[in-house]
């Protein structure tokens, strides 16, 4: 994803004495707000900044799931006033979805769809006030490691995500659907392989997108892929997933069997410390091996 910071325009009279009246919360002297992404943090001058997809956007964000004129954040003296437009995948605060608008006094993460920005409240490095070009056009590449630190705000983003893909399997989409999910599946990968710690419920949530992928477009490679998931964390997959792999195998057989093989040698390696569901599990992959021989 791609970040584009253009400075805000003002209308006559706009941000001066037509604002609303304060909330009561004044900021120190010498104290404003700033959006920190990507590593990089601007200050942001009083205004009202367009967010979206949009060419024509203040802060263009490069996501299937913004809208191309997705929301707006208004900078006053005192707060940030953020106002969604109606767009289809809609805003949060700190995790909590917002219809309408919102007033922000202090620090926060501004949630655009998938998108989340940190926004601080800090005073201004040796007292000077951010001039025109902290605001020029600035593009910072989204990088795997800067990708939503907050592990409770990554689970909400992928979970989003996941009801726009069932929606365009269900309309049948598949194409669209893939698309929408091959990035994130494969960032997760990629960390479940470098050896970043990863929540059971992100790894069970891709391993089950994957699934349906399979079984959408006959892939075999997305059956492939939840193996590689959990050889790389050293996890059993869950059952429930197990029985999810069934249905697929059917529709997707030319399985890597001796990835299968392998995944299954080294699970039960650790069989003394296994639970009994895990053990369950690893009985029933055993039979998938055996039903992919056959198809």
């Amino acid at each position: 994803m791609v970040l584009v910071v253009n400075d805000a325009e003002r209308k006559p009279g706009q941000g001066r004495d037509t604002d609303k009246p304060s909330s009561g919360f004044r900021p120190k002297h010498g104290q404003r707000f700033w959006l920190r992404f990507g590593g990089h943090e601007t200050p942001l001058k009083r205004g009202r900044y367009l967010i979206g997809r949009g060419k024509n956007c203040h802060l263009r964000l490069e996501s299937e799931l913004v809208s191309r004129e997705h929301a707006t954040v208004t900078v006053l003296d005192d707060r940030l006033v953020l106002e969604d437009l109606g767009s289809r995948n809609g805003i949060c605060v700190d995790g909590q979805r917002v219809d309408g608008s919102i007033e922000i006094t202090g620090a926060a993460t501004i949630g655009v769809a998938d998108v989340h920005i940190p926004v601080t409240l800090r005073s201004d490095v040796g007292g000077q006030q951010p001039t025109q070009t902290d605001l020029r056009a600035v593009r910072i590449e989204r990088k795997v490691d800067d990708y939503d630190d907050d592990v409770t705000l990554r689970a909400s983003s992928f979970e989003l995500l996941g009801q726009v893909v069932e929606k365009a399997l269900a309309l049948g989409r598949t194409d669209e659907a893939e698309h929408l999910l091959t990035g994130h599946l494969a960032m997760f990968l990629t960390e479940a392989e470098s050896g970043i710690s990863q929540k059971p419920k992100i790894r069970t949530s891709a391993a089950r997108h994957a699934v349906s992928l399979a079984r959408a477009t006959g892939k075999a490679a997305w059956v492939d892929y939840c193996f590689k998931l959990y050889l790389a964390a050293n996890a059993v997959v869950p059952p429930e997933i197990v029985d999810e792999l069934y249905h697929a195998v059917r529709k997707a057989p030319a399985v890597d069997r001796p990835l299968l093989r392998k995944y299954l040698l080294e699970m039960k390696a650790q069989t003394a410390n296994l639970t009994p569901n895990d053990r369950f599990a690893l009985q029933r992959l055993d039979g998938l091996i055996r039903l992919t021989g056959h198809l």
